[in-house]
Parts: C-alpha cells; sequence; structure tokens
C-alpha cells in the first residue's frame, strides 16, 4: 500500500508484496482503456472516447483502493522485520524493511522520517514490528543487549543510573515486553502499545502516526511498575 515503484539497474521493476510490478499495475490499468475502446466500438461509438473513458474509470477505481488505509507493526513472529539491525547506532532505530511489502513500506517511510529527525533528549526511540514479547524478534533481555551495544543513551543511562524513556512504537508491546525490559533496567521508563501501533496513509505522500488501534493505549512500565497510560 503506498509504495512507489522503483526501476532496477536492468531495467526490471520492483515487485510489491503481491508480487506483482508496477509495470502490471499500470498494464492493468491500460487494459480498462481498451476495454472501454472495444466496448464504445461495440455500442457504435468511438474507440479512442471509450478507450479515454476506460482509463479514467479505471485509474479512478485503483486510486480509490489505495487512496487512505493503516499499516500496522505487528506480526513480528517470523516476519523479514529487521533494516540493517546491526549496522544501526544511535537513539532513533528504524527495524523496518522498506521491500519487504507495501505495508512496511509506509511503515519504513514514517520511521525514515523520525530517524532524520534526530533523537529527544533523554529518549530513545524504536519503530519496529513487535509482539507481546518481542521486538524485531528479539525478547526482552535480547533488546537490552542490542541498546547497551547500540544506543548511547540507553547505555549512558544504565551505567550512571538516571531515567530516560523507551518508546517502543510497535504492536501489542505493553502486554509484556515493556513491563519484561523495565525489570532488566530500572531507569528506563518503557513504553508500549496495549495494541495495534497504527500509521495511516494518504496515497503514499501523506504519512502520520494514528496512535493505538482499536480503543488501546500507551502504557508506561519502570522497574517493573505499571506508572501511566495515554492515548
Amino acid at each position: 500500500m503506498g509504495q512507489t515503484g522503483e526501476v532496477l539497474p536492468d531495467g526490471s521493476a520492483k515487485s510489491n508484496s503481491f508480487g506483482k510490478s508496477d509495470w502490471f499495475k499500470a498494464s492493468m490499468i491500460a487494459s480498462g482503456g481498451i476495454s472501454g475502446g472495444f466496448s464504445s466500438m461495440i455500442a457504435g461509438g468511438n474507440f479512442m472516447d471509450g478507450f479515454r473513458q476506460g482509463l479514467i474509470t479505471s485509474g479512478l477505481n485503483h486510486l480509490g483502493s489505495r487512496i487512505e488505509n493503516s499499516a500496522y507493526a505487528d506480526g513480528d513472529e517470523g516476519s523479514k522485520s529487521g533494516n540493517n539491525k546491526e549496522s544501526q547506532y544511535g537513539d532513533v532505530f528504524n527495524f523496518f524493511d522498506k521491500n519487504n511489502s507495501d505495508d512496511d513500506y509506509i511503515l519504513w517511510k514514517y520511521a525514515d522520517r523520525q530517524v532524520s529527525n534526530g533523537p529527544e533528549k533523554n529518549v530513545v526511540t524504536i519503530y519496529s514490528h513487535g509482539s507481546a514479547e518481542t521486538v524485531n524478534q528479539m525478547k526482552a533481555n535480547t533488546l537490552h543487549q542490542y541498546l547497551l551495544k547500540h544506543s548511547p543513551t540507553y547505555l549512558d543511562s544504565y551505567k550512571n543510573h538516571y531515567p530516560i524513556d523507551l518508546k517502543i512504537r510497535a504492536c501489542f508491546t505493553g502486554r509484556g515486553l515493556s513491563k519484561q525490559l523495565s525489570s532488566i533496567n530500572p531507569y528506563a521508563r518503557v513504553h508500549g502499545a496495549t495494541h495495534y501501533w497504527e500509521i495511516r496513509s494518504f496515497t503514499s505522500l501523506f504519512i502520520w502516526q494514528n496512535g493505538v488501534a482499536n480503543g488501546g493505549d500507551f502504557v508506561i512500565y519502570q522497574n517493573g511498575i505499571k506508572i501511566r497510560s495515554y492515548k
């Protein structure tokens, strides 16, 4: 959803998540024009008039099916999440793979903008697929070790005993992982979503965070105790 096609060096088109290239999408719209042209001829009209009308109708139908959509950062187990995980260093992490699916492209694009904006003071933020037990297929202790190695703020907070916020933007992490990680690192206030974390897009040009779906909240755990929730 919302993914723009890229032409590879050999001239082929990069496939979307259904294995259909953008050339295929264009051919589908063109076939609507041809069908419209022949229908017009059968009815005694002009081929080009029917062709133009068919293109317009087919194009609008295609656009209408993808004008506004949601993308959810769920389904961590067995997913292809992990956008060069080991090469990322800093305090904002984007674990989405833009080539994995149309949904992941939208999630990656949103997260990439946040990486470009830079970190908040004393805040570490992770954008990823998740579940109640994992982020990017890392359980709480593995994620803790990863952040000690890759996040300067997380490491400094842990060593020098001052509080930071760890915002995990991934589905269902507020149902277990946030509590577990805050018990491992008592200096991190760990934020997690209690339901689907939702990103919405409008024709892939406008992308925004829509919070937690289905009436859910973000919850914050510190030292294994829930201290607050928010929308």
